[in-house]
């Protein structure tokens, strides 16, 4: 009695450990699907504001926007080679400075006020810009450096200053928070040669072959080529798919040895004519039920970090990706107790019993 009661308790720390285990790795896998998220859409929320189609750059930028530099006859030319709305857009990463000579590094986007991007920006409060030296600023960085409406600032080398007239609910482009102006501020900001009209030119509809020095991309492949963006992702989906992989050879190697010293009772039981399909399906279910207690204990951890998670750190929850990345974790316990399946199968009674 004694012997069962400890074999059972060393059972039950076997399982205990498993478990938890399987919940660190899911609550792992939780977290770092969050924070890929969270960056990917620090990268480009600016951009789903404005829900165009396509963009035009010059053809040596290499669909990176901060190269390119166009022509008023390329923006020109541009316009003609789409039937959707069409916007202007002069881009530079630069610094704002506050009253208080607090600094922020901001990447400037130059707009027409009668552009659909501007008509699109989602705002907190305030307004887009009117007129020169007005400014709406990303909600971040507001916070960040303490400004409102009707606060003032320098932007880059135009020592004029600029008001907020506004607040953009969440405006980022290459995890960078974007202050929004007219497009004749950015040529204060960036000079260059008087004939630059802008950096790229964007549209509600795609984009028919405009001349040579052009490139054109969907707003989809011109995310792609955000500097780092791609790396990032395959990085945190290359960590996801290890930990995924970890989880199906703990599961494999954990059941591989609780058959291994069940042999004996496994054995005795197909004797008695207990069909194998029935104790292969008894030890998937033991996998799976492993990996089910590990991913509830996992889900609790994550809401227990993201609930105090501050706002600067970039993670965002997306109940489609968790649920994947759960169905994924089960797959791989699934999986990972098939794999014991085969001496299940083999196991002949009457040898090991003699």
């Amino acid at each position: 009695m004694l012997l069962a009661m400890k074999e059972i308790k060393r059972e039950k720390l076997r399982y205990s450990l498993i478990i938890l285990l399987v919940a660190l790795i899911s609550y792992m896998m939780f977290i770092l699907s969050a924070l890929a998220l969270g960056l990917a859409h620090q990268n480009m929320s600016a951009l789903d504001d404005w829900n165009a189609n396509s963009i035009v750059l010059n053809e040596q930028a290499e669909g990176v926007m901060r190269a390119s530099v166009l022509t008023s006859q390329q923006v020109e030319n541009a316009q003609k080679h789409t039937d959707g709305e069409t916007a202007a857009v002069g881009f530079v990463s630069t610094r704002l400075i506050t009253s208080a000579e607090k600094k922020e590094s901001v990447n400037f986007l130059g707009v027409k006020k009668d552009s659909f991007i501007a008509d699109r920006v989602k705002l907190n409060t305030g307004r887009m810009p009117l007129k020169s030296h007005e400014v709406v600023l990303d909600q971040s960085v507001a916070a960040k450096a303490q400004l409102a409406v009707n606060d003032q600032i320098t932007l880059g080398n135009d020592t004029t200053l600029y008001t907020v007239v506004g607040i953009a609910h969440d405006a980022k482009l290459q995890i960078v928070p974007v202050a929004y102006g007219l497009l004749s501020d950015w040529h204060r900001i960036s000079p260059l040669a008087p004939n630059i009209e802008a950096s790229a030119v964007v549209s509600t509809k795609s984009f028919s072959t405009p001349e040579s020095s052009l490139n054109r991309f969907t707003i989809s492949q011109f995310i792609q080529l955000l500097p780092g963006y791609s790396a990032q992702n395959k990085t945190f989906v290359m960590m996801i798919a290890v930990l995924a992989i970890v989880t199906l050879v703990i599961i494999a190697v954990f059941l591989h040895i609780i058959v291994l010293q069940k042999l004996p009772n496994i054995a005795v039981l197909k004797a008695q004519g207990i069909p194998t399909r029935y104790l292969i399906g008894s030890t998937v279910e033991q996998g799976s039920m492993v990996v089910i207690f590990g991913l509830l204990i996992g889900i609790i951890l994550t809401v227990a970090t993201a609930l105090p998670m501050p706002a600067s750190v970039p993670m965002e929850f997306s109940p489609l990706l968790l649920s994947a990345t759960a169905v994924g974790l089960v797959a791989m316990g699934v999986i990972g107790s098939l794999l014991p399946a085969r001496k299940i199968a083999t196991v002949d009674p009457i040898a090991l019993m003699e």
